[in-house]
């Protein structure tokens, strides 16, 4: 009898306990739901490098296709109180990849897997994307050459082809999507063609960040020398006044944050020049370049390629009121973002299309209207192979 009462005890205690966590977790999450709904939406998150869900208001449409409750889930996921926080402590706490070093008989000349399709290299700190082939994006490559070859009969027209870090298999060493070959046996017309020189692991290394996809200041220099010898320009090629290093708060690359690799970051490094004065406008609107303070107190995991070089945008134009030059039109992608106030620097107008964030572009006429004398198409391995890229950013064109 004694056991039954003590047994009943224990339960009830329990009993108790279960309904104070059940209203402290309903009061939580109530809150939290709230707030994610009425207060004024967080937009960027610093630690993920990316624009946070917002939550949008439903109506009959949404509710029936499901749209709204997926809506209602990435919000709650983005803008539920201290949600970046408790993604930046768990994530720092519990990938341990970040902490222990792997032996060189598992990573020499091997990937070590870390997120998805991001791995270190071969007993290196060089975060990369895995490989990818040709035939894997084979739509969206012919979808692309096939305005690239109207590029060639409408202006004087250049590639300069970037390969990302899909682009190699450095287990194998071999390039397993080669952009210059491919725009060399497929492109039609007369064209230029040149190739930032990436053979091996050693070299991409040497242009490209450790935590980021992106090229770093020596990538970005080296492409634009070599892009200035293709226009014949070799002799006007700008030099660099100083070389700035942000150390603290470091870098934290799109490839750390994207592989939560809160551990992993880097020293920033830019270079800076002298560039006459110039108009510049953004999406048709008269405004300041972009403009950066390295000395100014910075985010934790602030995204310094964008904070230096600018967002990317769909229409952007440099006027350097010189009309005795040409006028010319970059084809873009972030990865031109630091490369294009230099080039402009050498033109009358510069006219910068990233189609990504256009909705409708009809090239044809774009050339004709604003006197464009040459195309520089910034071949970057994304641009020649991803769907963004087809015309007016439609996933579905071919």
């Amino acid at each position: 009898m004694k056991r039954k009462k003590q047994k009943k005890k224990e339960e009830n205690k329990l009993t108790i306990v279960d309904m104070i966590f059940t209203i402290c977790f309903l009061i939580i999450v109530g809150g939290g739901g709230f707030m994610t709904v009425f207060r004024t939406p967080k937009k960027l998150s610093y630690l993920e490098g990316r624009e946070l869900k917002t939550f949008k208001m439903p109506n009959f449409k949404t509710f029936v296709l499901g749209t709204f409750q997926k809506n209602l889930e990435d919000a709650l996921t983005d803008q539920f109180p201290l949600s970046q926080k408790i993604k930046e402590v768990t994530d720092d706490k519990f990938n341990f990849t970040s902490y222990f070093p792997v032996p060189k008989k598992v990573c020499l000349n091997h990937y070590v897997y870390l997120h998805e399709e991001r791995a270190l290299a071969s007993c290196t700190n060089q975060m990369v994307e895995l490989p990818l082939t040709v035939e894997e994006r084979q739509e969206d490559v012919d979808n692309h050459l096939a305005y690239y070859n109207d590029f060639n009969e409408l202006a004087d027209t250049y590639y300069y082809v970037i390969p990302r870090s899909y682009a190699f298999d450095f287990e194998k060493g071999v390039l397993t999507f080669d952009t210059y070959s491919l725009l060399k046996n497929n492109l039609k017309g007369k064209y230029h063609i040149e190739t930032l020189d990436v053979k091996n692991l050693e070299d991409y290394q040497k242009y490209f960040f450790k935590t980021d996809h992106h090229w770093n200041n020596k990538g970005q220099y080296q492409g634009y020398k070599d892009i200035m010898k293709m226009f014949g320009k070799e002799d006007e090629i700008r030099s660099v006044v100083d070389e700035i290093t942000i150390k603290d708060p470091p870098f934290y690359g799109s490839a750390s944050k994207y592989a939560r690799q809160l551990k992993r970051s880097e020293d920033f490094s830019f270079y800076t020049f002298d560039i006459p004065p110039y108009f510049y406008m953004r999406d048709g609107v008269l405004t300041e370049s972009p403009h950066f303070d390295e000395k100014s107190k910075r985010y934790k995991f602030e995204y310094y390629y964008n904070s230096l070089y600018g967002d990317d945008i769909g229409e952007i134009v440099y006027d350097f009121k010189a009309p005795e030059k040409e006028n010319l039109m970059i084809w873009a992608s972030s990865y031109s973002n630091p490369i294009n106030e230099l080039i402009a620097s050498h033109f009358n107008k510069t006219f910068i299309i990233d189609v990504r964030w256009l909705e409708s572009f009809d090239y044809k006429e774009y050339i004709k209207a604003n006197d464009i004398d040459k195309i520089l198409v910034l071949a970057s391995t994304d641009v020649i192979d991803g769907y963004r890229w087809n015309m007016g950013g439609d996933k579905d064109a071919v």
